[in-house]
């Protein structure tokens, strides 16, 4: 049997994870309306995108997909990898819900699981840190070169959680 502290803590973490819908919402903002037909959104990209961002090599030129088939992968995806950010970040519930929301856009993205470090200071509660090294990034460098400067304001958005945070 869990002992009743053990069970409260349980409870309490499940309780300070942000809804499903509040990541989903911000995900539809951040990728903006969806793509029903595979594209390549970047030149230098090597897959296809489809969907809310949905990018992988199983999506090959030419695939075509309903809205409703965007939500329903969109759902998938955000079930996913709110499992995997909180393996990464075991206190991910614990830390503030704007803060839940940016760092799971961030890790939708990818750019989160690019900075093992970044993810080691946010672990550590060193919040401060985490928001600096999370800039020292090259994709958040070469954004505006890249053609990708829409991502710089959505880091950006996870250093002022952060720095708040901390």
């Amino acid at each position: 049997t869990l002992s009743s502290s053990s069970a409260a803590s349980d409870v309490y973490k499940r309780q300070a994870l942000a809804s499903v819908d509040k990541f989903t919402n911000q995900i539809i903002r951040d990728e903006g309306k969806p793509f029903l037909k595979a594209t390549k959104v970047f030149d230098d990209e090597k897959n296809f995108t489809i969907g809310y961002g949905r990018n992988n090599a199983s999506i090959k030129e030419g695939d075509t997909i309903t809205k409703e088939q965007a939500e329903k992968n969109l759902a998938e995806d955000v079930e996913v990898r709110l499992e995997e950010i909180q393996d990464l970040i075991p206190n991910f519930a614990n830390i503030s819900e704007p803060l839940q929301i940016a760092l799971f856009s961030e890790y939708y993205r990818g750019s989160v699981r690019q900075s093992p470090k970044t993810v080691a200071l946010i672990n550590q509660g060193r919040f401060q840190e985490a928001a600096a090294e999370f800039l020292n990034n090259d994709e958040y460098r070469n954004a505006v070169k890249r053609k990708r400067k829409g991502i710089r304001e959505r880091m950006l958005r996870v250093v002022r959680l952060l720095q708040r945070e901390g």
